[in-house]
C-alpha cells in the first residue's frame, strides 16, 4: 500500500509543470572600470569601422574558428577582410553581440551574456533564448496566429529550427510555439572573449557556432 502511495505522489509530481527558467539580461562587467573604459573605446571602434584599430588589441592567437587553416591573428584578418577595411562585415555581428550584456569573470569577459551565463545543464545546441524583452509565442508560424505566451527572457527549447523564418520552441513549463527567428539568439552565435593580459584587455575569442 505505501508503494502504491509514494509511487502516485511521484506521478502527480511529474505532472505538475517545471519551473520557466529564465536569464534576464545583465551587464556584469560594468562593475569592471578597466573593462568599463576598453569596452567604450571598443564601442567606438565598431561604430566608425576602424579595423586597424580593432586588430590592435587583438590578442596574436585570437580563437575565431574551431575548424581554421589561419589560426590566430592572420587567419582572423584574412576571414574578415579587414585589411580591407571597406569590405570588413564584422561590424554588425560585434554591434549586436555588444548590445546583450556581459558577464565577468575573474580575468575575463564574455558576451553576451547568455554564453557566458548560460546553465550548464542546458544543450546549446538544442536551446535559444529572445534577444529582447516581451517576445511573442504564437501558435503558428505567423504573426497572424494567436499569441500563446509573452516571453520575458526565457531559455527555449529547439524543437525545429528549419524554417527560415520563425523557430518552433517549447518553454520549460510546456508551452509550444513559434518565435520569429530575428527575434531569438542560440548560446553558438557569435560571441567574444576578451581577457586581461599583462594588464591589459584583448580580444582573445570572436567565433560562431561550435
Amino acid at each position: 500500500m505505501k508503494t502504491i502511495v509514494i509511487a502516485a505522489l511521484v506521478a502527480s509530481l511529474a505532472a505538475v509543470p517545471a519551473f520557466a527558467e529564465k536569464l534576464p539580461l545583465r551587464d556584469e562587467c560594468a562593475a569592471d572600470a578597466s573593462f568599463g573604459a576598453f569596452r567604450a573605446s571598443l564601442r567606438g571602434i565598431v561604430k566608425r569601422k576602424d579595423a586597424k584599430a580593432l586588430l590592435a588589441i587583438t590578442a596574436s592567437d585570437i580563437e575565431w574558428s574551431l575548424d581554421a587553416d589561419h589560426p590566430g591573428r592572420p587567419g582572423f584578418i584574412k576571414e574578415w577582410s579587414l585589411d580591407q577595411p571597406g569590405k570588413a562585415t564584422i561590424w554588425p555581428e560585434f554591434e549586436a553581440a555588444l548590445a546583450l550584456g556581459c558577464a565577468l569573470d575573474p580575468g575575463k569577459a564574455s558576451i553576451p551574456y547568455m554564453y557566458g551565463r548560460l546553465p550548464e545543464a542546458r544543450d546549446v545546441f538544442a536551446t535559444t533564448m529572445p534577444n529582447r524583452p516581451r517576445v511573442n509565442l504564437r501558435a503558428g508560424p505567423s504573426t497572424d496566429s494567436a499569441v500563446v505566451a509573452l516571453l520575458d527572457w526565457d531559455i527555449l527549447t529547439i524543437i525545429d529550427d528549419n524554417n527560415t523564418s520563425w523557430t518552433h520552441v517549447k518553454t520549460d513549463d510546456g508551452k509550444e510555439g513559434y518565435v520569429r527567428v530575428d527575434f531569438l539568439r542560440t548560446a553558438l552565435a557569435y560571441r567574444a572573449v576578451f581577457e586581461k593580459r599583462a594588464g591589459k584587455w584583448t580580444l582573445a575569442v570572436f567565433i560562431n557556432g561550435d
